[in-house]
């Protein structure tokens, strides 16, 4: 869970806190950033921005879409060191 507070006046997250708070986003720590894109896409999902490195995860990188229900999702970029089990 992430607490997430708005930096200033023009911050998008005012608006949700306008409506009474709740959840803002969800994340998905993904394997592989491209296929999962390509899965939400498919899906009816529009991507807001493409994959860059993110300074709060360690360069990893993300990217946010809108699904058609208007939740917003991050990808998270897995990290190389994460521990899969078969």
């Amino acid at each position: 869970m992430e607490l997430v507070a708005p930096l200033g006046p023009n911050s998008p997250i005012n608006g949700r806190l306008k409506m009474g708070g709740g959840v803002y986003h969800v994340c998905y720590e993904v394997p592989n950033m491209q296929s999962a894109i390509a899965h939400l896409r498919a899906q009816g999902s529009l991507l807001l921005s493409e994959p860059r490195p993110a300074v709060a995860f360690g360069m990893r990188e993300i990217a946010w879409l809108l699904m058609e229900t208007d939740m917003l999702v991050e990808l998270l970029q897995e990290s190389v060191h994460a521990n899969h089990h078969d």
